[in-house]
């Protein structure tokens, strides 16, 4: 195995110094780093040179968006590299993740790992491997996901159309919809609650006005996705009326003004608003 950990940063940089220094602090030292620079001014890449006499490390540069950073990275990684994981530049890793990864998936086609968010797993689930499904993929989220160079290559990567940053509307869903295009070569979807990483939730730093157009991007891509890829109506229907439902029974702490973020944005990404990302 030959693990290529992939960043795209804009350059949030002392939430990416602290991603640097867990790898550092890797016991197994035997991976690459790949960073995108999408700052603008080069400062991402100032500070991974400042890593290169630590890590081995690479930085390139690409149009907009978090997918088209992680393509660029991809495109980029010796040939050598066979894994790939997607760590958010808001994230860290364990020091023991990159060891615990190689020893249990060496092997392995698609893995999903917990995501720890204020302490708490963002989903909850039992480890094994499933096939991948149109149901299952939804709890695979990019920053706690591991690709082999295979699926990828099958793949062609992330649809750089969708995804935070990105020139369109749709500004979340690219991991998914690449595990959709998978779900027609029956491979399966390893989950291992053993390996985690540690992020912040995607409201983290932002003022009320800012999250609710965070939901409302998000939401966008998210019932975008459920129409380009045929979801039965009633799917559509409940992801329009589940935001409601969990303000109501007290499982969600957004708010009203949340929830009808999250709900006008599912509704304008099943009916492709092209409106203002």
């Amino acid at each position: 195995m030959r693990l290529c950990i992939v960043v795209s940063s804009i350059g949030k940089a002392r939430r990416l110094q602290d991603l640097l220094d867990s790898f550092v602090s890797q016991t197994d030292k035997d991976f690459l780093v790949g960073i995108c620079d999408q700052s603008g001014d080069g400062r991402v890449t100032d500070l991974a040179a400042l890593y290169r006499d630590r890590l081995d490390i690479f930085t390139t540069t690409s149009s907009p968006g978090l997918s088209a950073g992680r393509n660029s990275v991809v495109r980029s990684a010796p040939l050598e590299s066979t894994h790939f994981i997607f760590p958010n530049d808001t994230t860290t890793l364990p020091s023991t993740f990159v060891a615990e990864f190689r020893e249990r998936h060496f092997n392995s086609d698609v893995v999903a790992f917990q995501y720890l968010d204020k302490g708490s797993p963002r989903y909850i689930f039992d480890d094994g491997d499933y096939p991948l499904s149109m149901h299952n993929v939804w709890r695979v989220i990019e920053p706690a996901m591991a690709l082999s160079k295979r699926v990828l290559q099958v793949t062609g990567g992330f649809d750089e159309r969708l995804g935070t940053g990105c020139t369109t509307p749709w500004q979340s869903g690219e991991g998914t919809d690449l595990l959709l295009k998978l779900t027609k070569e029956n491979l399966v979807v390893r989950w291992d609650n053993g390996l985690h990483v540690v992020g912040v939730p995607e409201s983290y730093g932002l003022d009320r006005a800012s999250q609710l157009a965070k939901l409302r991007a998000y939401g966008r891509g998210y019932g975008y996705l459920h129409s380009k890829w045929s979801y039965p109506i009633l799917t559509k229907v409940k992801i329009c009326v589940t935001p409601w439902v969990r303000l109501l029974i007290g499982g969600s702490s957004m708010g009203i003004g949340g929830a009808a973020a999250v709900c006008l944005g599912r509704i304008e990404g099943l009916i492709g608003r092209q409106v203002a990302k």
